[in-house]
């Protein structure tokens, strides 16, 4: 089974990131979904959603970043 900082790291690989940004974004958005959906656990089926939602807050964070493409 792939991880979700492994599913993370795939979707953001044009992106140089240190691993402190990615587990940062991972920590926020595991925060934010236990939090909106009232839980103290992440269920492996929300894996690929959690991933995604720190994919889009990087990607966000970085947006300038690059070679202005």
């Amino acid at each position: 089974m792939t991880s979700t900082r492994d599913i993370i790291k795939a979707k953001t690989a044009a992106i140089e990131l240190t691993d402190v940004e990615i587990n940062l974004a991972l920590e926020e958005v595991e925060v934010a979904f236990k939090n909106y959906c009232n839980r103290y656990d992440i269920p492996d089926r929300a894996r690929f959603l959690i991933a995604n939602l720190a994919v889009d807050l990087l990607k966000s964070q970085h947006a300038g970043d690059g070679d202005g493409s």
